[in-house]
């Protein structure tokens, strides 16, 4: 084995005591050395000793350490079995799971598909139905356009049908006048018509002088009847009666006993103002009609003119009859010798008077005499 110098680092052969190079003393060194190595042969023994110990201990220790390495790895080993066990249960749960998720997209997948179509259908539908409503709402449009120009038409003739209504309703109740019924009877009672006026003066040979006197009135009665001839009134699909104003009277130069009646009671009101004189709607025992006038006279007496002209014969005779006496007769005893020598004994019935202010009706001569005489 080849030392070297402790000291300058140089070969030192074999046996020397001193480094030829520096001198140093080498068995100084080597005695130390000696000692130094006995001293390590005792370290390393109680070294050894001591690992032998720690070796004995590690032993333990490690067999200590296996046991419980072996308890920790069953433990480890049935953690992982277990874990194992429990991944295998809960893939299988994943999976069941999952395949369930999967049907159930799958269905849902489905489901929706054919909602899809049913949309597509109904979007199809709606569209049509979109353009049929379209083409209604374009129709109602179109009818209610038309619809207002109809109403509009329909307005126009509404208020035509009225007016024309209004009209027919005054046309009719014209007609209606002409039949005398009610107090319209009073309107045709008329001193003031010019014709009226007229054949008034031609009568008397005067103006008027605002007192009707009898002369007057016999002269009016003799005017009528020389000048209006008789005539049947014409049936006009609803009544045979139909009342002449004076002034038409005149004009046609005929009527019926009505018109005589009220001509003469208009024309002797010409003269003069005279409220005791009446024109009186009677009926006969045979249900026939008639209208004469009457003259209430002082006390209540009635006289009687019957200006009626038929071809035949002329009433005014009736007239001179009660003339003479001057002083008429009482309501019975004219109505009597009326019907005697007028209607061939037939019963008299007087319906009603009226002049242009006053209208009345009776049921009965009775109530007629009462209103006569009070």
């Amino acid at each position: 084995m080849v030392e070297y110098c402790s000291q300058c680092g140089a070969k030192i052969k074999k046996d020397s005591t001193f480094c030829e190079k520096c001198g140093h003393n080498i068995t100084q060194k080597k005695s130390q050395k000696k000692s130094t190595k006995n001293k390590y042969v005792e370290i390393i023994e109680d070294k050894s000793a001591e690992e032998k110990q720690e070796t004995k201990k590690r032993e333990e220790l490690e067999s200590k350490h296996s046991k419980k390495y072996k308890k920790i790895s069953s433990s480890v080993l049935i953690l992982i079995v277990l874990l194992l066990v429990s991944s295998g249960i809960f893939s299988v749960y994943e999976m069941n799971k999952y395949n369930s998720l999967t049907n159930d997209y799958d269905s849902l997948s489905s489901s929706y598909n054919e909602k899809v179509s049913e949309y597509n259908t109904l979007s199809s539908r709606y569209d049509s139905m979109q353009s049929s409503y379209n083409s209604i709402q374009n129709n109602y449009d179109t009818l209610q356009n038309n619809y207002n120009s109809l109403q509009s038409s329909y307005n126009s003739l509404q208020n035509n049908y009225n007016s024309l209504q209004s009209s027919s309703d005054s046309y009719k109740r014209t007609v209606e006048i002409r039949y005398g019924d009610g107090a319209d009877c009073e309107q045709f009672i008329t001193p003031s018509n010019p014709s009226v006026i007229s054949a008034t003066t031609s009568a008397l040979g005067h103006s008027s002088d605002g007192d009707p006197s009898w002369n007057d009135m016999i002269a009016i009665n003799n005017y009528v009847g020389n000048n209006i001839k008789y005539n049947y009134d014409t049936f006009d699909g609803t009544r045979e009666d139909c009342w002449l104003y004076p002034g038409e009277t005149l004009s046609r130069g005929y009527g019926d006993c009505e018109d005589h009646a009220l001509l003469m009671v208009s024309m002797c009101k010409a003269e003069g103002s005279a409220t005791w004189l009446w024109c009186a709607e009677i009926k006969l025992q045979d249900g026939t009609g008639h209208m004469c006038v009457f003259v209430k006279v002082t006390g209540g007496n009635l006289f009687i003119f019957e200006p009626t002209s038929r071809p035949e014969y002329f009433f005014g005779w009736m007239i001179h009859g009660a003339w003479n006496s001057g002083t008429g007769k009482p309501v019975y005893q004219a109505l009597q010798q009326y019907e005697n020598e007028c209607w061939s004994g037939q019963t008299v019935t007087v319906l009603k008077i009226f002049n242009e202010q006053t209208y009345n009706t009776f049921n009965n001569n009775q109530e007629f005499s009462n209103f006569w005489t009070k």
